[in-house]
């Protein structure tokens, strides 16, 4: 039976597993601090930054936090000791435009929209902190080719992810996962990834 997006590869594709296969492969992401259970505070972090669980996607407000400064990261680290968090990312704060992406690795699909317009929804309300969007240019099709390969590279070719698009047109990964919700475009994407199942289907006949 044919399979998209691998349990097993999700599992291993835990956020620090991912930031370190994304440095290698070239993909802009931000300056990442990896903390162990220990959770000491390293030297040198420039606040603001993210507090973020490495071992799984947030499950609660409390698994991704904003970070302005020392005591609020003591503060931090210290409810993640409580819940016994096993790991950690610290990850540097990205100045620019939040975008929400949607993708189908291999085919011609995506999809991006600008979460902090009026309108949009939240999960966790922490789009806001990057402010109402600027409208910064950059290039969607150098920004689906660098998802595409972030996908490739996870094992996860139906996904979504949201980056920060700078004033200079660059941008940065800030999170990336499988099976989104496609809430934007559900009819659209469903054409593309029942052509990818079909496409998997005649691959392995072959």
């Amino acid at each position: 039976m044919p399979v998209i997006n691998s349990p097993k590869r999700l599992l291993k594709m835990t956020r620090m597993n991912q930031a370190t296969l994304f440095h290698a492969a070239g993909i802009p992401i931000p300056h990442t601090i990896f903390l162990s259970q220990e959770y000491e505070i390293p030297l040198g972090v420039k606040y603001p930054c993210w507090l973020k669980r490495s071992d799984a996607c947030a499950q609660t407000a409390g698994d991704v936090r904003f970070i302005e400064h020392r005591e609020a990261l003591t503060e931090a680290l210290n409810d993640f000791r409580q819940r016994s968090v096993p790991e950690a990312l610290l990850c540097e704060h990205e100045e620019g435009d939040l975008i929400k992406f949607y993708g189908v690795a291999d085919t011609s699909f995506f999809y991006y929209t600008y979460p902090t317009r009026p309108g949009s929804f939240s999960k966790f309300g922490l789009e806001a902190i990057n402010g109402a969007p600027n409208d910064y240019l950059f290039n969607p099709n150098h920004l689906k080719q660098m998802a595409d390969r972030a996908a490739q590279l996870c094992g996860i070719p139906v996904y979504g992810g949201d980056c920060v698009v700078k004033a200079d047109g660059s941008f940065s990964f800030i999170d990336f996962n499988d099976w989104p919700s496609f809430s934007a475009c559900s009819e659209e994407a469903a054409t593309f990834i029942a052509s990818l199942l079909e496409t998997i289907i005649l691959r392995n006949k072959e």
